[in-house]
């Protein structure tokens, strides 16, 4: 009898652990995850304007495929090629001698970015954001959020290296 009784009650705590897993309590992240699930396949100009003044960003520029932005102290490019990608640019000029250096320190360590020296010497950060397979608003807001962290901490490591 007493194995028949934990049987049962072994079998009774599996189903409850199943119904309890099974269907997860909604969160505030959950509802988010749920609104985003309305992805855009081309992101127009329009959007991105709209979504970079939504975070603070001031709109300088405005080119057929290049709009130049400021936040904080900072000047930088975001260039859309295409309807399915962005890329963020900015640029630095310094007298710093070990700036390959930095360059490459900033590319071991960091991700999301990369940071080479132009043809005038310039230290330049880049960012790309690919959304050919669907994106939402919210993931945007993420990347242009990313690249004002990125761009800070470049900056930062200017200036306290060596």
């Amino acid at each position: 009898m007493k194995s028949v009784y934990k049987s049962f009650l072994l079998l009774y705590l599996v189903f409850f652990a199943i119904g309890t897993y099974a269907d997860p309590m909604k969160t505030k992240e959950g509802e988010t995850s749920l609104k985003s699930a309305n992805l855009q396949y081309k992101v127009d100009k329009g959007l991105l304007k709209k979504l970079l003044l939504e975070i603070g960003y001031k709109i300088l520029s405005d080119e057929d495929k290049l709009l130049i932005l400021s936040y904080q102290d900072f000047k930088v490019g975001l260039m859309s090629g295409n309807d399915t990608s962005i890329q963020f640019y900015s640029s630095f000029t310094t007298d710093k001698k070990n700036k390959m250096d930095l360059a490459n320190r900033w590319n071991q360590k960091m991700r999301y970015s990369r940071s080479y020296t132009d043809a005038e010497g310039r230290l330049i950060l880049e960012s790309d954001f690919d959304y050919s397979g669907g994106v939402s608003e919210e993931a945007i807001k993420e990347f242009l959020q990313k690249f004002q962290i990125l761009n800070s901490q470049f900056s930062t490591l200017l200036i306290l290296a060596e």
